[in-house]
């Protein structure tokens, strides 16, 4: 694949997921989520040499994507989800802004410190990574390594449980993982992403990915 095949598959006309209730044993598919890929405007001259500047030898496999857009938020569910701490809507992936790279590894870094480690001995250096995105509400990280032999490589900065072998041999391959299945994507990174109905509090689990559910 290449990046056309992912920029066909963010613009999906009307993308949704066929659901199960959780906790159903028999994972019966009783609810169709509808959701959006938010797409936010191309990277600027400035904001591309930011990118350059923190990613390094790193940057040049990440650099076309950013010049198409400047971050993006995956399978956004139209529906609000309510719940005991408030009020929020699912998503499945989120690639951040350029802009906000240096807060969220910074944030990265702190929870990896949190975890107990530290620069010299956390696994493959993913330290020094830094963190181009997450899949919304999990408290878990992306993050491209910038160093050392695993430059390009993407990592799954897990806060439950830290693995040193990257999930991607390069940034392209990564996406390839999205595309070729949306539901294996989130459910091999924590399932965290469940959908709403709008009406009751269930937590719909999506099983199926669709193009197109139509209007």
């Amino acid at each position: 694949m290449d990046l056309d095949d992912f920029e066909a598959h963010l613009n999906h006309i009307a993308p949704g997921f066929r659901c199960y209730e959780c906790g159903d044993r028999d994972e019966k598919l009783a609810f169709i989520a509808r959701v959006d890929n938010r797409i936010r405007p191309a990277a600027n001259a400035s904001t591309l040499v930011l990118l350059e500047h923190l990613l390094g030898s790193a940057s040049e496999a990440m650099k076309p994507f950013y010049m198409k857009h400047d971050g993006v938020l995956m399978y956004d569910d139209r529906l609000e989800t309510k719940w005991s701490g408030g009020v929020f809507r699912s998503a499945g992936m989120k690639f951040f802004p350029v802009e906000n790279w240096e807060q969220t590894t910074q944030d990265m870094q702190n929870m990896l410190s949190d975890m107990g480690w530290k620069t010299d001995d956390t696994p493959n250096g993913m330290i020094r990574g830094v963190a181009f995105g997450e899949i919304p509400h999990s408290g878990n990280y992306f993050a491209i390594e910038t160093e050392g032999t695993n430059v390009g490589k993407i990592f799954y900065i897990d806060h439950d449980d830290c693995q040193g072998e990257p999930i991607a041999q390069s940034f392209q391959e990564f996406l390839d993982t999205i595309v070729l299945d949306p539901v294996d994507f989130m459910n091999r990174h924590g399932c965290y992403t469940s959908y709403s109905d709008g009406i009751t509090d269930i937590q719909w689990i999506p099983q199926q990915y669709i193009a197109d559910l139509g209007t």
